[in-house]
């Protein structure tokens, strides 16, 4: 395997010859590794293996996230192959790409500092700002992604269609989901009839798609598989969705979930330091209520996934993505539970 890894990461335009791997990373989807040169001087590069059954224009994507980074002047830049190309496509069809390493970087798993919240939500913000004025072509990877109707129709048509213990299992929380569709569909709603703009956003803003320095100050963002334009309600929402639970997204024990409103208000202090300039009245009066409308559409993503046998998300044991749900299930209610504090902080 390190042979493989060191040949693979050799058909980049790389400073030095490739010389250690490590596996990096805590992505649901691809599988990432640090490559390091035998030069002293260079940080070494980051290598990252496609899951091209989820991401079947992989080409497209990276088009996509070329194109990004060069307007934003991300540090985060993509490391050409040697015959021009921004991947490299072994001969069995697996699908590579390479970033630079940013030395003294970090990502950041879960948080109890405010400070850290602080600049997520300004580094969120500031990517969406960077992004203002791209007039560039972003071809479009996965419509709907954020759709409530067609991620409702999945997990419906998921748990009529299977009929096995899974089903049994998933019962409950289907039906415990279920129970707040209307309210998230008059929230979709609103989205659609209010006229705020779609702008280009990242559609995946969990904490640990973020670069953190050694100091805990914001970096840049990565992971822009499903940069595309959308709502930046949706940025703001999925953020806290990931970063204001106290537990962990896959928590076993429903009792250790909560909403952390510290977090949050300094999530929303730093999203609102950059994104004042940029957002409209309805853009801002949407905001308060988006942590919950994405809990419940990720929620049921997990769901459908579990019902699906775990076709999408990488899980490491048989229920897992059961427990994903089961957790943001209770984390919504946690929101629904601290909606008014949520609310005064705009």
């Amino acid at each position: 395997m390190s042979t493989d890894i060191l040949n693979i990461a050799s058909n980049f335009k790389i400073a030095g010859e490739p010389a250690s791997w490590e596996a990096i990373g805590n992505g649901h989807i691809h599988k990432t590794y640090r490559i390091k040169t035998g030069q002293n001087d260079n940080p070494g590069y980051v290598l990252q293996l496609v899951n091209t059954s989820i991401f079947p224009d992989a080409a497209k994507i990276n088009s996509n996230i070329n194109n990004v980074t060069r307007h934003i002047k991300s540090p985060l830049q993509m490391i050409p192959a040697k015959d021009g190309r921004y991947y490299f496509l072994q001969d069995d069809g697996l699908f590579w790409r390479m970033f630079n390493f940013i030395p003294g970087s970090r990502t950041i798993e879960k948080t109890s500092d405010p400070a850290v919240a602080f600049e997520a939500g300004k580094a969120i913000a500031a990517f969406q700002k960077g992004l203002e004025a791209f007039s560039g072509k972003l071809h479009i990877i996965l419509p709907g992604f954020h759709s409530l109707e067609k991620r409702e129709h999945e997990l419906m048509s998921a748990f009529r269609l299977v009929a096995n213990e899974r089903k049994k299992k998933a019962e409950v929380v289907y039906r415990n989901f279920l129970r707040h569709s209307s309210y998230m569909k008059n929230y979709e709603q609103g989205l659609i009839n209010s006229g705020i703009p779609f702008r280009i956003t990242h559609n995946d803003t969990k904490l640990n798609n973020i670069l953190f320095d050694e100091q805990g100050k914001a970096i840049c963002m990565i992971d822009f598989d499903t940069v595309m334009p959308g709502y930046v309600a949706h940025d703001f929402g999925d953020a806290l969705r990931t970063l204001a639970n106290n537990a962990p997204e896959d928590a076993t024990n429903i009792n250790d979930i909560s909403f952390n409103t510290e977090l949050c208000s300094a999530f929303t202090k730093g999203y609102l330091s950059q994104a004042v300039s940029f957002l409209t009245k309805a853009e801002y009066r949407l905001l308060p209520e988006a942590p919950a409308f994405m809990t419940y559409l990720i929620g049921i993503r997990f769901l459908a996934d579990y019902l699906n046998g775990d076709i999408y998300y990488h899980t490491r044991y048989q229920d897992h993505n059961l427990d994903r749900a089961r957790t943001q299930m209770a984390l919504l209610d946690q929101i629904f539970q601290q909606k008014e504090a949520i609310q005064q902080l705009f």
